[in-house]
């Protein structure tokens, strides 16, 4: 599960006994625009496709890959910040940044 907010959290069991949880720490105010969310979406159904094609699905791996998503996308929305300034930003500008986000390990 995702709950994007201020800080986005990224909550996922591994059993029916254990559970983890991500708190992002990436990103700022100038994500809170119209098409912020559904930038995240895509990005989180299209690493979840690569997953699903490489048959390597499990909820581990499932959350891992929910928390890198979230990471990069608030990352993303950092550096679109740095160039443009938090007050004018737009979604499109997350999707231009995603090279400089992904360089970043």
């Amino acid at each position: 599960m995702v709950s994007k907010d201020a800080a986005t959290i990224v909550y996922y069991s591994l059993n029916d006994k254990t559970c983890r949880y991500y708190i992002n720490q990436t990103g700022n105010s100038g994500m809170a625009t119209a098409g912020s969310g559904d930038v995240l979406s895509g990005l989180l159904g299209a690493l979840l496709a690569g997953l699903f094609a490489q048959n390597d699905i499990n909820r581990a791996v499932f959350g891992k890959t929910m928390s890198a998503g979230v990471y990069y996308h608030g990352l993303a929305g950092n550096y679109a910040a740095e160039e443009l300034g938090e007050i004018s930003m737009t979604a499109g500008d997350l999707i231009r940044h995603f090279p400089n986000a992904f360089k970043q390990k």
